[in-house]
């Protein structure tokens, strides 16, 4: 099974020549943005642009020659298109100043990026702190006729203190889990060809990063639901999940009718 790299480590400062360090420990610019329009332009000090994006597209190259260009940051060593699930993502390392996080982010959602994932873990060398940023598209590519075709149920892991809710409500959207940011509400499912294996792995990582982020109440055993695909309506879309070799999301509820309870996963 494939893995993700980890963006936390993708970076080693040791590699990158110690002059681009010096150069680039430095707070960017000030920045104007016109709130006024669609697609809104970056305006540095020095009257220079960063450009609208083309249509809806996240292209990580032009992101990347464009925010290179503009920024101090080199298109080597800290700037890394990385070949993910399904889509390409994007990972960025940036001196620990609010102000570059800030215009970062911002230039990135120009070129129709988001922040996912800020690294757990900040780099240090001679008395200087850096982190890295992962980015991912705004726009997925719709996979509807794909999963349908692919599937007769989708699978759906959570903690087991939401099960009786879940039975009685049925799965809902949110905005966001411990770890990742979602640019609009999202409900995340696991395809049917994901062993048992996978899905305990994932709830393992669920888990650990829940006690990483201190979330209370947490249990160590998760409840596993069949989604039966003929009952979730036909004008629900389904998209990759970049994080998971097996994962989706749509960006709408599933109904209790369409669920069962299959299994209990217990985390060792």
């Amino acid at each position: 099974m494939k893995t993700n790299p980890s963006y936390d480590d993708i970076f080693d400062l040791r590699r990158i020549p110690k002059d681009i360090l010096e150069r680039n420990y430095v707070s960017y610019a000030a920045y104007i943005v016109n709130a006024g329009c669609d697609s809104r332009l970056v305006r540095l000090e020095d009257g220079s642009f960063l450009g609208e994006p083309s249509g809806y597209k996240a292209d990580a190259e032009e992101a990347k020659r464009d925010i290179t260009k503009v920024f101090p940051i080199d298109d080597i060593y800290q700037f890394q298109i990385v070949e993910s699930y399904h889509k390409i993502s994007v990972a960025l390392l940036i001196a620990s100043f609010k102000e570059n996080e800030e215009i970062i982010i911002e230039s990135m959602a120009q070129h129709n990026f988001f922040l996912s994932q800020k690294a757990k873990n900040t780099l240090s060398l001679d008395g200087k702190t850096w982190f890295s940023l992962r980015f991912e598209p705004i726009e997925q590519e719709d996979i509807t006729e794909t999963v349908r075709k692919e599937n007769d149920v989708l699978y759906h892991i959570s903690p087991v203190l939401n099960e009786q809710s879940i039975l009685e409500n049925g799965l809902r959207t949110f905005n966001g889990n411990p770890v990742y940011k979602y640019p609009n509400p999202r409900l995340y499912l696991i395809e049917q060809r994901a062993s048992k294996e996978d899905i305990t792995r994932l709830a393992k990582d669920l888990f650990r990063q829940a006690v990483q982020k201190k979330i209370e109440n947490l249990s160590p055993k998760y409840t596993l639901f069949s989604i039966d695909l003929k009952k979730v309506p036909e004008y629900t879309r389904f998209f990759y999940d970049v994080n998971e070799e097996f994962g989706l999301f749509c960006h709408i509820g599933i109904s209790n009718k369409a669920l069962s309870v299959i299994d209990h996963i217990a985390i060792q």
